[in-house]
């Protein structure tokens, strides 16, 4: 599911857990941080051999980790690279918003105190991220990069496609118009033409099958419609050959919604007080926010190596020319990437993969959440599906229900694990690691003890349909759901980077040797009640 580095890490305590049952799996969706963590899962030989792998310590794995990140960060710093640049420039790119370019920093700044992290051009950092374990994946694609990883399961990311977006800082708004099945759809629009997030996913399968994107199949297309007077609407492509750091970048574009004007002027009228400072800051985007999002990049279109940060270089990276949109998080929609999951699983059973046993219509699935609320989503008893519902990430906008069971939400979870942690000392002495706008408050909510508990449910439930996110009725699912409730305040995406790798060390490798240690008997007991496992 989504969660940054939480998630990742829980990732790779629960991939360990799995140990030697790995050949059992014929799929692995993924969101945001999970995303992270599945992609080096299928594209690193060396991270999944690692993790895999029982004999290497799994702390040791995620301190390594960690410390390769830290350099990627620290070098990101001293050499002004390109997706490390700050709103300062780009808010210059207005003149008439010379006024507000104040304004708009304390926006942004309170919005990276939030969460810790004030970089602005997300694809060019997860790439960086990431190089470490895939050092191609700025210029390799999913059609011609081979799983180096796992290498037997189908990878499914979740992504979205926010209402309306900015492709560049002095261009024009595009608004995203869905064409439907005129079978389906008689009248031509969903949701009586109220604007909304897509959900969609890219779908890489094993042995050599072609990739492609996950859509409902009654949309036929995608356009964006240009508020410039004269601009012809243009077509959103889905790209043939998807980089590898397009895909991911969207996956986890968690501020993605900056890029989208009527999601921004929802978090403006909540962050900034008074109708005089809400206006001007309106005026003045989109002001650089949009490289928040993803952009849909144009097949061929690689990243830029190294491009510095310098007065005489401060123009967009990417072009209009180089992209047709722009995307967010997949936790917008659906945090865990379940319903796409499923859909997808019924997909392969449908079109009759030789590898799957789909006699029974019947799947067995292990969902890890980072809280239950995703989870409860999928289920009955809340916007039911094919109908909108406010977006999981921060309720800025409408979204199709994610629901896909018939049942209502489990109760009576079991605690699997629980871990303590003191970071009072370790956050003291570092307390300027988040940006150069930390506040006082941030730091004493940080300051804190506390204890986080990772659950467990499991039963069978049943599909319903629910065709925004490609799912038929009927399917039986043996669900073991694992959840956790890690504090956000302490899931730090560090930046500048100097303190990273004690970080990773303290706190996020203990999170993955507690998930691998408690999860561990709980699923062998699960895949033996399934019988997947003698």
């Amino acid at each position: 599911s989504g969660g940054g580095f939480v998630t990742m890490t829980t990732g790779m305590g629960i991939s360990r857990a799995l140990g030697a049952r790995w050949p059992l799996v014929t799929q692995v969706g993924s969101s945001s941080g999970g995303a992270w963590h599945a992609l080096q899962f299928f594209y690193s030989k060396e991270y999944f051999e690692a993790i895999t792998d029982p004999a290497v310590p799994l702390d040791g794995i995620v301190s390594a980790w960690g410390k390769a990140y830290q350099a990627v960060l620290v070098e990101a710093v001293a050499s002004g690279a390109w997706w490390a640049t700050s709103i300062d420039a780009q808010s210059s790119f207005q003149p008439q918003c010379l006024v507000a370019a104040e304004l708009i920093e304390r926006f942004v700044a309170k919005f990276t105190r939030t969460f810790f992290f004030p970089v602005q051009h997300w694809i060019g950092y997860t790439t960086a991220m990431l190089s470490p374990a895939i050092p191609d994946i700025g210029n390799a694609t999913f059609a011609s990069r081979a799983f180096t990883g796992l290498s037997t399961a189908t990878l499914v990311q979740g992504l979205t496609f926010p209402p309306d977006a900015w492709l560049s800082t002095k261009g024009a708004l595009y608004t995203l118009k869905v064409g439907l099945s005129e079978t389906r759809y008689p009248d031509g629009v969903a949701f009586g033409g109220e604007p909304f997030i897509l959900p969609a996913s890219y779908v890489q399968p094993p042995e050599g099958r072609p990739g492609g994107w996950l859509i409902n199949d009654a949309v036929t297309g995608l356009m964006a419609e240009s508020d410039a007077r004269g601009k012809p609407t243009s077509a959103v492509s889905l790209g043939a050959a998807p980089l590898l750091a397009h895909v991911v970048a969207a996956s986890s574009s968690f501020a993605g919604n900056f890029a989208s004007k009527s999601m921004t002027d929802v978090l403006i009228e909540f962050l900034l007080k008074g109708r005089a400072k809400r206006a001007a800051a309106k005026a003045c985007l989109p002001a650089g926010l949009q490289t928040f999002a993803a952009p849909n990049l144009n097949d061929g279109v690689e990243l830029p190596e190294t491009i510095a940060k310098s007065a005489e270089n401060v123009g967009p990276i990417f072009t209009e020319a180089d992209m047709s949109y722009r995307l967010m998080d997949g936790g917008f929609a659906d945090n865990s990437n379940t319903a796409n999951s499923i859909a997808q699983m019924q997909k392969d059973c449908d079109a009759g993969v030789p590898s799957l046993d789909c006699s029974a219509d019947t799947f067995s699935m292990i969902l890890v959440s980072n809280g239950r609320t995703s989870v409860a989503d999928l289920f009955s008893g809340g916007a039911p599906p094919n109908t909108l519902k406010r977006s999981y990430l921060y309720r800025l906008g409408n979204v199709p229900s994610p629901t896909v069971f018939a049942e209502a939400p489990p109760t009576g979870w079991a605690v699997y694990a629980n871990y303590t942690n003191d970071l009072s000392v370790y956050l003291n002495a570092s307390s300027q690691m988040y940006s150069r706008n930390a506040s006082a408050a941030a730091g004493a909510l940080l300051n804190t003890s506390t204890t986080s508990y990772s659950t467990y449910w499991n039963g069978t439930v049943t599909t319903v349909a629910n065709e925004w996110y490609g799912v038929r009725a009927g399917s039986r699912v043996n669900l073991l759901a694992l959840t956790s409730d890690y504090p956000a305040t302490q899931a730090l995406v560090s930046f500048p980077g100097v303190y990273t790798e004690a970080y990773f060390r303290e706190f996020y490798a203990p999170v993955a040797l507690n998930e691998a240690e408690g999860a561990m008997p709980v699923i062998e007991r699960w895949l033996k009640a399934v019988g997947l496992a003698p």
